[in-house]
């Protein structure tokens, strides 16, 4: 699990109620600890999240 906080990582679940999100690596935050980003950014890709995305595909 990676918690860099300069790392982008994909959700995997968000919760509606209490904002919270779990990424694909098991990495967690609380709303108001991220930032959504729809196309493109130049923030380093979580590498377990990466890997276990294109295991998906």
């Amino acid at each position: 699990m990676s918690d860099d906080p300069g790392l982008q990582h994909v959700t995997d679940e968000r919760f509606f109620w209490s904002g919270r999100i779990i990424a694909l690596c098991g990495a967690t935050a609380e709303y108001g600890e991220y930032e959504i980003v729809h196309f493109f950014s130049f923030s380093p890709k979580c590498p377990d999240c990466k890997r276990l995305s294109e295991r998906d595909t």
